[in-house]
C-alpha cells in the first residue's frame, strides 16, 4: 500500500452554514453519479463551442459572407477561450465551483442566442463567437475542477480515483463537442432556417442545464465534497520543483496537437479532398466532426480500466497515430477520395482521445494542488492554439505544397512526442514517499 491510499486525517469541513469534524478514518465515500451535474455544465458549454464548426460553409453560401471574414469569426471565438482559462484558474481560489460553472453556462447560452439572432450582422455575430469562448474557456478549468471534488468525494485517494476524475472532464468535453457539430450541421442541412435552428438545441440544453444544476449540485456536494488532507513533505519527482518541471515537459510539447488533430480531421483534409473532388457537403463534414469525436469518446472508455493509469503512455501512441496519419495523408494527397478521409478522421479522432486524456490524467496525478488549476489551463490554451493549424499550413502553401508542409508536420511531431514520452516515464505521483496526496486547499463542497 502506498501513501495515496492512507485514510485521510480528522479534519474539519466548512460547509454553507456550519462547520463538521468527520470522525477520524471513517471515509465518506461520494453519492454514485454525484459529478453528472459538472459533467452537464461542462457538456453544455462544449457544445456550444463546437457547434459553429459545420456552420462556416452554410455562412459563406446562404450570408454571402468570403472566406476571411468566416475565419475571422473562427478567430474570435480563440480569444475569449484563451483569456478564460488563466483568469478561471484565478477565480477558483475566490468563488465556488458551482458559481463559477454556472456563470460559465449563462454565458454560453447568451452567445448561442447572439448567433442565432444575429442575421448577416457581423459584429452581433463575434460577439456571440467571443461569449462562446469565454464560456468554454470557463467551463473547461472550472468544470474539470468540480468534477475531480465530486468524482474523489472524502474518501480515501488513489491513484485510479484521481485517474477516473480527469477522464470524466475529459468524456464529458468530448461529448459536448461531438453532439454540438452533430446536432448543428444535421439542422443546418435538413432544417428550415438553419442559422437559426442550428442554435435551438443548445439554448435549450443551457436553459435545462441552468435549472437542473444548482438543484441537484447541493445534494451532490453534501456527499461528495473532499476533505483536504495533512500536508506532507514531497520528494524529487512528485510534488517537488524538479517533479513540476517534469510534468509540463510531459504534456505541453504534444499539447497543441489535442485540437490540432480535429483541425486535421475535419478541416484540413476536408479542404484538401475539395481540391480533388470539388465541394463537400455540410452533412460530410458534419459526418467527420462525429467520427472523429465519437471514436474519441470510444477510446477513452475504453482505457478508463487501466490499473496504472501513469504507466500507460497514452499521449505516446495518440501522437503516433496522428503523426501516422499524417504521414500517409501526405503520401495520398493527389488520391484522397471520401472514404480515406472518413477513415482518417477516426484515427485521428482516437489520437485526440488518447493525448488529451493520458494528458489531463498525469496533470491529475502529478500536479501540486495549487498548480492544478493553472496547469490545466496552460494544457488547454496550448491545445486551443492547435486549432491555427489549418491557418499556419494556407499560409506556408504560398511556398510549399501541401505534401511537403504534412511531411514537415510529421517531422515536427517527432521529436515532441519523444520528449514527452520521456519525461512522463519518470512522471511519480504527486506526494508519494513521503506525504499523501491532498484533495486540495480550497474549501470544500464548492
Amino acid at each position: 500500500m502506498t501513501l495515496l491510499d492512507r485514510r485521510p486525517v480528522a479534519t474539519e469541513i466548512e460547509t454553507d452554514s456550519t462547520v463538521v469534524t468527520p470522525a477520524p478514518f471513517a471515509p465518506v465515500r461520494p453519492q454514485r453519479r454525484a459529478w453528472v451535474p459538472a459533467a452537464l455544465a461542462t457538456v453544455t458549454v462544449a457544445w456550444g463551442g463546437n457547434q459553429f464548426t459545420p456552420l462556416l460553409g452554410p455562412y459563406e453560401t446562404l450570408r454571402g459572407f468570403d472566406q476571411l471574414t468566416v475565419n475571422m469569426l473562427l478567430g474570435a471565438y480563440v480569444t475569449g477561450i484563451v483569456p478564460a482559462l488563466f483568469v478561471s484558474a484565478r477565480l477558483q481560489r475566490r468563488w465556488r465551483l458551482r458559481t463559477l460553472n454556472i456563470i460559465a453556462v449563462l454565458l454560453s447560452l447568451a452567445g448561442s442566442i447572439l448567433l442565432a439572432t444575429a442575421g448577416d450582422h457581423v459584429g452581433m455575430l463575434v460577439a456571440g463567437r467571443v461569449l462562446s469562448g469565454l464560456a468554454l474557456g470557463a467551463g473547461m478549468v472550472n468544470g474539470s475542477a468540480w468534477v475531480r471534488r465530486l468524482v474523489l468525494g472524502r474518501g480515501p485517494l488513489d491513484s485510479r480515483r484521481l485517474a477516473a476524475a480527469a477522464r470524466v472532464s475529459a468524456l464529458s468535453l468530448t461529448t459536448g463537442f461531438g453532439l454540438g457539430s452533430t446536432a448543428a450541421g444535421l439542422l443546418a442541412y435538413a432544417a428550415p432556417a438553419p442559422l437559426v435552428s442550428a442554435y435551438v438545441p443548445h439554448i435549450l440544453l443551457a436553459v435545462v442545464t441552468l435549472v437542473a444544476v444548482p438543484v441537484t449540485s447541493r445534494g451532490a456536494e453534501a456527499a461528495g465534497a473532499p476533505v483536504p488532507t495533512s500536508s506532507h513533505r514531497t520528494v524529487p519527482g512528485s510534488g517537488s520543483g524538479a517533479g513540476q518541471r517534469r510534468l509540463l515537459l510531459a504534456v505541453l510539447p504534444v499539447a497543441p496537437l489535442i485540437f490540432g488533430s480535429l483541425g486535421l480531421a475535419y478541416a484540413i483534409l476536408p479542404q484538401r479532398l475539395a481540391a480533388v473532388h470539388g465541394p463537400v457537403s455540410v452533412l460530410y463534414l458534419t459526418l467527420l466532426c462525429a467520427t472523429a469525436l465519437t471514436f474519441g469518446f470510444g477510446i477513452q472508455q475504453a482505457i478508463r480500466r487501466v490499473h496504472s493509469p501513469l504507466r500507460m503512455p497514452a499521449p505516446t501512441i495518440g501522437m503516433a497515430l496522428i503523426i501516422a496519419t499524417t504521414v500517409v495523408a501526405a503520401w495520398r494527397l493527389h488520391q484522397l477520395d471520401p472514404w480515406t478521409v472518413w477513415g482518417m478522421s477516426g484515427v485521428l479522432g482516437t489520437g485526440y482521445g488518447l493525448v488529451i486524456s493520458g494528458s489531463l490524467v498525469r496533470i491529475q496525478l502529478v500536479a501540486s494542488p495549487r498548480a492544478e488549476a493553472l496547469l490545466s489551463a496552460l494544457l488547454y490554451a496550448l491545445a486551443y492554439a492547435g486549432f491555427g493549424l489549418p491557418f499556419l499550413l494556407a499560409w506556408g502553401h504560398a511556398a510549399y505544397d501541401y505534401d511537403v508542409l504534412f511531411y514537415g508536420l510529421a517531422a515536427l511531431c517527432v521529436p515532441l512526442t519523444v520528449i514527452s514520452h520521456l519525461a512522463g516515464r519518470g512522471l511519480h505521483p504527486y506526494g508519494t514517499g513521503v506525504g499523501a496526496r491532498t484533495a486540495g486547499h480550497s474549501r470544500p463542497g464548492r
